[in-house]
């Protein structure tokens, strides 16, 4: 099913997947990091009172590739955006090559 969108709806149609995913995603996350013990906890040097997950960075990528993934198939495989889908790869290989350093450190 391919539908013909303006740029203006597919950037507003990436901008609302991307923040419902993380919002709906993001307490997951949060329980996840909390069960597995992957915290950040609070200490002399630090100002946070309270021990903070340090994965929640999983549910904003998480929102960003569904999201770009989403409107590639939903727009014919381009933005339309003077973007070719090979740049529009080499943006989500690049974004998720940071993403797992990120992770890894």
């Amino acid at each position: 099913m391919i539908f013909d969108f303006t740029a203006l709806e597919k950037i507003l149609a990436t901008l609302i997947i991307s923040f419902l995913t993380t919002a709906l995603i993001l307490p997951k996350i949060k329980l996840l990091g909390e069960y597995l013990k992957l915290v950040d906890i609070p200490n002399k040097r630090k100002q946070k009172q309270n021990p903070i997950v340090n994965i929640g960075g999983i549910a904003i990528f998480l929102g960003f590739i569904l999201a770009i993934l989403l409107i590639l198939y939903l727009g014919k495989g381009s933005l339309d955006l003077n973007y070719s889908s090979s740049i529009i790869i080499i943006l989500l290989l690049g974004s998720s090559a940071f993403f797992l350093l990120g992770l890894v450190d």
